[in-house]
């Protein structure tokens, strides 16, 4: 009954956060569980959700969604994130994470934008002395390259338009223990073509 459904939604969301695990490895998702659970919180209301189920849906993700581009690390010699962070607010927390947990000796950001970002400000963010190279993603939306240059100038910058290619080029260029970082725009990180298993691997 309604009693009864009250009575374990406090239960659950009292004691639950203490046992959450996550498959998504982005030090932001703790805030964006905070999300999630206020909307099992709403939907319990309705349906019976028990607390084992809120578990094991956390924990389990990717596995039960298929979902691919959060904090997921493509290759480990250099190490090969990618995020589809896409905006100020978002591409914060990853460079929070990125700049609080590594100590490479070179950065590389390989990202490209879409025309409606604020690319002067989203730029502010990064470290000036990073290397970079743009890219374009494949959309009508995106911001096309020599646009991005005039927002560039005071950066280490090359641009190759198509994001496997400017993969290709920084892992010639990298060495073993640098980072190379792959976003900007969920179009760009969804056409790299490793993102997936049994995809053509990037050589």
């Amino acid at each position: 009954n309604n009693y009864n459904q009250e009575l374990f939604c406090r239960d659950v969301f009292k004691n639950i956060t203490t046992i959450l695990k996550t498959d998504l490895l982005g030090d932001y998702q703790s805030k964006n569980l905070i999300g999630v659970l206020k909307t099992i919180e709403i939907l319990s209301q309705s349906y019976l959700i028990t607390k084992e189920a809120i578990v094991s849906g956390i924990k389990n993700v990717k596995s039960n969604t298929g979902l691919l581009g959060r904090w997921q690390i493509l290759d480990k010699n250099p190490l090969l994130i990618t995020d589809i962070a896409h905006n100020e607010h978002g591409l914060k927390e990853i460079l929070k994470q990125i700049l609080k947990n590594y100590r490479p000796e070179n950065i590389f950001f390989i990202i490209g934008f879409l025309k409606d970002k604020d690319v002067e400000s989203i730029l502010k963010l990064f470290p000036i002395d990073a290397n970079f190279v743009f890219c374009e993603p494949n959309s009508l939306r995106a911001l096309n390259l020599e646009d991005i240059k005039k927002y560039t100038v005071n950066l280490k910058s090359k641009y190759i338009k198509d994001v496997n290619l400017a993969i290709n080029y920084v892992k010639s260029k990298a060495k073993i223990d640098d980072l190379i970082y792959v976003g900007g725009s969920t179009f760009v990180v969804s056409e790299i073509l490793n993102l997936k298993n049994g995809k053509k691997k990037i050589n």
